[in-house]
Parts: structure tokens; sequence; C-alpha cells
């Protein structure tokens, strides 16, 4: 094993284990704002971490900058998702 296949191995499971906390807090929550607060980990921390660790594993070049891709639009566009249905169940 290489250092960075290592190194993606333990980013894949930080991200895992984010997405996983996120959605044993989202069973936890009581109220919508709740529900929308536990998911900013999944989106904010554990896909880019997933997307970053699954990059360092992959061989060539078009397939890990696909993955950061993926990483950076969810990175970037879930906090206006979360937003937009804050305002969604508020009316």
């Amino acid at each position: 094993m290489t250092a960075l296949h290592v190194a993606g191995v333990v980013l894949q499971a930080l991200g895992v284990a984010a997405v996983i906390g996120s959605a044993l807090a989202l069973l936890r929550a009581p109220s919508v704002a709740s529900r929308l607060h536990a998911l900013a980990p999944a989106t904010s921390l554990g896909a880019p971490v997933l997307a970053v660790g699954t990059a360092l594993r992959m061989g060539g070049v078009a397939a890990p900058l696909t993955a950061l891709a993926v990483g950076a639009l969810v990175a970037l566009t879930g906090p206006a998702v979360t937003i937009a249905t804050a305002r969604a169940a508020a009316k």
C-alpha cells in the first residue's frame, strides 16, 4: 500500500463517519430547523472529504478530477439548498 492509498482510505472513513453522524443526528432532531442543521456536516464536511479520499485512491487524471468536482459541487450548493428548504418550510 502506498501512502496516497492509506491517506485516501483514512479520508474516506472520516467522510463516511461525518455522513453517518449527520444521519444519526437527523433522527434525533425534533424540529425542521434542527434537522436542517443536522444535515450541514454531511454536505459541508462529509462529501468533500469523501471526494478527496476517492480522488487520492483513483488512478489517472480524469477520474480524480471528476470526484473533486462532485465534492466541490456538493460543498458549494449544499448551503444554498439548505437555505431554500428552510425558507420553504417556514412558509
